[in-house]
C-alpha cells in the first residue's frame, strides 16, 4: 500500500499526518483518540489549565503507561528466562 494522508484531531489542532499502512493508521488514530480522553478528562478536573498544560498532562499519563507497561514486559522476559533455564536444567537432569 502506498502512503496515505490522514488527518488527526489532538486537542483542538487537526493534523494532517502520512499513514504507511491501514494498521499504522489504525494505530494513529487509536493514539489520537486516547490522548483526546485524558485530554477531556484534564479539561474537567482542571479547567483553568492552558490547552497545552492539559496536553502536557495527557503525554506525561501516556508516557508513564508506556514506560510502566515496558517495566513489567521486561521483568516477565526475566521470568521467562529462569523459568526456561530451570525447566532446561530440570530436563537435563532426568534425561541422564
Amino acid at each position: 500500500m502506498a502512503e496515505q494522508s490522514i488527518k488527526i484531531r489532538i486537542g483542538s489542532r487537526e493534523y494532517c499526518m502520512k499513514a504507511v499502512s491501514p494498521e499504522y493508521e489504525r494505530i494513529m488514530r487509536l493514539a489520537s483518540e486516547s490522548i483526546n480522553a485524558k485530554f477531556s478528562e484534564y479539561g474537567v478536573k482542571f479547567p483553568s489549565q492552558s490547552e497545552i498544560d492539559k496536553i502536557s498532562f495527557a503525554a506525561l499519563n501516556q508516557t508513564m503507561g508506556f514506560l510502566n507497561a515496558k517495566r513489567k514486559i521486561a521483568g516477565m522476559e526475566e521470568e521467562e528466562k529462569a523459568l526456561l533455564e530451570e525447566m532446561d536444567a530440570y530436563l537435563e537432569k532426568n534425561e541422564n
